[in-house]
């Protein structure tokens, strides 16, 4: 995120070089979801057991914000 990569791509680089299966699955899940014009926040509110509401809002506030990677990185 913070060199400037779509998210998609980010995520693409996430499920290729994920080893664990469920990486590679929830990578894989939420750029399908962008892909289809979700937001990241949006995607990872489709996966309540992976992410909390917490973790969702603080993804949608750095969406809504612009400031995204930042948020990234502390979460």
């Amino acid at each position: 995120m913070k060199s400037d990569l779509p998210v998609d791509r980010a995520l693409l680089i996430v499920e290729e070089s994920a080893v664990e299966t469920n990486i590679k699955e929830t990578a894989m899940f939420l750029r399908k979801k962008i892909k289809q014009g979700k937001s990241l926040s949006d995607a990872m509110g489709q996966m309540p057991a992976d992410f909390n509401n917490l973790y969702v809002n603080m993804v949608r506030s750095g969406e809504l914000a612009g400031i995204l990677p930042s948020v990234m990185e502390k979460l």
